[in-house]
């Protein structure tokens, strides 16, 4: 028991979250400069200040000290390592990338959200026979069903928000310019591919 405390305590000092055994278990990389961190920490708490109403849980930030390029969320956790950093001098552009994965973490929450509330919503009342129809009561009941689930998906796809209307509103909100962001976000994409952390726009 003792041990399970200890090891939340240093999630929690490293990682500032111990949600559960796989957060625990998660770890990112060695940790980087004192002045990586900082300069992360800086600039990403102003754009989550921006917009804390985007956020459930205001994210937390992790500076891993390895020369490869990532920048990637896990839950409410944003990822960046120096390599990326080294790649971002400008603190512009640091903030444009930053807030581009924001905007994909605010965004992939509230699109979960609203796929669970349409799931967990009451389904539509099915008809009886059809009077005089040729199907029987069940195959009427199944048909009706697939209505009313290609319905509940098309609600589920008008409801997504957009991850990059996010992105520039915490920009816009933070005081930064939006004009970068077409050049970052195929950067940050590129060093998601493959790796299991892009988010499916």
């Amino acid at each position: 028991m003792k041990l399970i405390k200890i090891s939340c305590l240093a999630t929690i000092i490293f990682f500032s979250g111990c949600e559960s055994l796989e957060d625990m278990a998660f770890h990112p990389g060695p940790p980087a400069s004192t002045q990586a961190h900082t300069r992360v920490e800086v600039i990403g708490q102003k754009l989550v200040a921006a917009k804390p109403d985007l956020f459930q849980n205001r994210p937390q930030f992790s500076v891993v000290g390895i020369p490869e390029k990532q920048l990637y969320h896990r839950k409410n956790m944003i990822v960046i390592s120096e390599g990326m950093l080294n790649a971002f001098p400008n603190d512009d552009q640091l903030a444009t990338a930053i807030a581009y994965e924001l905007g994909s973490m605010a965004a992939e929450m509230k699109n979960q959200q609203a796929k669970a509330a349409l799931q967990s919503a009451a389904p539509r009342p099915l008809a009886g026979d059809v009077v005089g129809g040729n199907m029987a009561p069940d195959m009427t009941h199944q048909a009706e069903q697939a209505l009313f689930q290609r319905d509940q998906q098309r609600e589920v796809m008008a409801a997504r928000v957009d991850p990059r209307e996010l992105s520039e509103a915490i920009l816009i909100q933070a005081g930064y310019s939006t004009q970068l962001l077409d050049q970052i976000a195929p950067i940050v994409e590129k060093t998601q591919v493959g790796t299991g952390h892009q988010f499916l726009r």
